[in-house]
């Protein structure tokens, strides 16, 4: 058995050199719980984001919202409302 399967062979044993442990179930565990851990930060990051500037991620959001719904509604507009759009994020990201 090779790489593209579920094997515990090495690598010796391998045609490819696809597997950096010499097993692929063990790659495929370890790159799970690395893209895990990734998450729960990531997850742990946005709850202190939205703890201590909750208010101001809701203004950037909100400025975000209608800059994307004047550009779709307007595209054939013309730039000009969009530059206005820009910088009303602009002045929100800036508290």
């Amino acid at each position: 058995m090779g790489c593209e399967t579920n094997s515990c062979e090495t690598k010796k044993e391998s045609k490819k050199s696809c597997c950096s442990s010499g097993c692929e179930m063990t790659d495929g565990i370890l790159k799970m719980a690395e893209d895990a851990w990734a998450m729960a930060v990531k997850e742990k990051m946005k709850q202190h984001f939205l703890q201590t500037a909750d208010e101001h991620l809701s203004k950037v959001a909100q400025a975000g919202v209608k800059a994307s719904m004047t550009y779709w509604q307007n595209k054939m507009k013309g730039k000009m409302e969009m530059h206005q759009e820009f910088d009303n994020i602009k002045k929100s990201m800036m508290g």
